[in-house]
């Protein structure tokens, strides 16, 4: 059986799994792998030139940055401050903004 060509038009560390369906960005100094999931091959290589940018030329980050940096940039914990200063804009009544305790 014949090996299956990899596809050279992709950027460094950018590798299209066929099984999955999805693209996957390998770092080059740890070895780790992200899947970018089912997205469109431009912008997966879109984020795949700005990881390897980052890496090698520690340039300024985007979606796929965040990854490697290891930490998320929004948490729940986060979102439901954000959550509660809406509704107090909003002027909900007190009742409405409680939880139930069960």
């Amino acid at each position: 059986m014949q090996r299956k060509k990899y596809d050279p038009n992709l950027p460094r560390n950018l590798t299209y799994r066929r099984r999955d369906k999805a693209y996957y960005w390998r770092n080059p100094l740890t070895k780790e792998e992200f899947t970018l999931g089912k997205i469109s091959r431009r912008d997966a290589v879109t984020q795949a030139i700005e990881a390897n940018h980052y890496i090698y030329k520690n340039y300024s980050p985007a979606a796929l940055i965040e990854k490697l940096k290891g930490f998320d940039s929004f948490t729940m914990a986060d979102w439901i401050e954000r959550y509660k200063t809406i509704l107090i804009r909003r002027k909900v009544s007190r009742n409405t903004v409680m939880t139930p305790t069960y």
